[in-house]
């Protein structure tokens, strides 16, 4: 279970949002990522939470919060994304997203697949760097120390037995099956 901060935190955070204006007691939470940061400045943990959420109209959200631990122990939030929630046609890789880069620290990343055969996700910067994570509850959840070049990156959608599903960059949603 979340830590009871985070949460706080995230809820907070998404309480903010006038625009979406989202029913609290509709949040919730589907799965989050934790990193142990050694050697930056500052941080000591990394987080990603993958939210959703009913907004006042009642359309559904989709929401990638990142959050980083200071060393005194407090969280803030390092970066944030929501969208109503899509549903993916028969050439999306990927129907909800969000990414940011922590000041030169790292890049955190999270992505909702479209395919639900999919059991791994993988990112590659142009540099031969890869992320990989098990999608659960249908998301996938990225967190890097370092430089990696996330806007050159291909993405890749494994099924049972590591067979490549969908491959392409990862900056776009769409595209054909490999």
């Amino acid at each position: 279970r979340m830590d009871s901060e985070v949460f706080r935190l995230v809820v907070t955070e998404i309480m903010d949002d006038r625009h979406r204006r989202p029913q609290r007691e509709s949040i919730r939470l589907v799965r989050e990522r934790y990193s142990d940061l050694v050697g930056v400045k500052g941080i000591d943990r990394r987080g990603i939470v993958a939210i959703e959420f009913d907004g006042a109209d009642g359309s559904p959200y989709r929401a990638l919060w990142g959050v980083d631990r200071r060393r005194n122990g407090s969280w803030r939030v390092a970066g944030g994304a929501s969208s109503r929630h899509r549903y993916g046609k028969p050439a999306d890789v990927w129907v909800n997203g969000g990414s940011w880069a922590s000041g030169g620290s790292g890049v955190s990343t999270g992505i909702w697949v479209a395919d639900p055969q999919t059991q791994v996700a993988r990112i590659t910067d142009p540099h031969g760097r890869s992320m990989d994570d098990t999608v659960e509850s249908g998301v996938a959840l990225f967190i890097w120390k370092g430089d990696f070049n996330l806007r050159a990156s291909t993405l890749e959608l494994l099924g049972s037995d590591a067979n490549v599903l969908w491959s392409g960059p990862f900056h776009r949603q769409s595209w054909e099956t490999s």
